[in-house]
């Protein structure tokens, strides 16, 4: 988290993925409260970034903020059409280095609202 707020403040002109990146690392720490801003200013400063919104629905998720959670995960899923829980998990679990944060992930993204039939 250091190391990419660093990178923010040393680079005025960042790119918004920065700020995904920040974000998911809160959300993987459990700091859903620090996520949900740095990924609402990641939606707004770039709203077709799909990665922000699912990101955001899977902390709105987590702090009980359904109305924004299935909100967000309807902008996601207009980003990325036909995305199902499982799809989401074959394409993404390799990416995780501990299986408990991809499970993690899964269980905000599905509290949003993902199911295994994209439904």
């Amino acid at each position: 988290i250091d190391r990419i707020k660093d990178a923010i403040r040393l680079d005025p002109f960042y790119p918004p993925i920065y700020l995904v990146y920040l974000g998911r690392a809160h959300y993987l720490a459990r700091e859903y409260d620090k996520a949900v801003p740095v990924l609402r200013q990641c939606a707004e400063r770039v709203p077709e970034l799909s990665s922000c919104h699912g990101w955001l629905a899977a902390s709105y998720a987590q702090l009980g903020r359904t109305v924004g959670a299935r909100d967000e995960l309807a902008h996601w899923r207009r980003l990325r059409p036909g995305v199902t829980a499982q799809q989401y998990r074959r394409d993404q679990a390799q990416g995780y280095a501990k299986a408990a944060d991809f499970d993690h992930v899964m269980d905000g993204l599905k509290k949003a609202g993902l199911s295994d039939s994209g439904e």
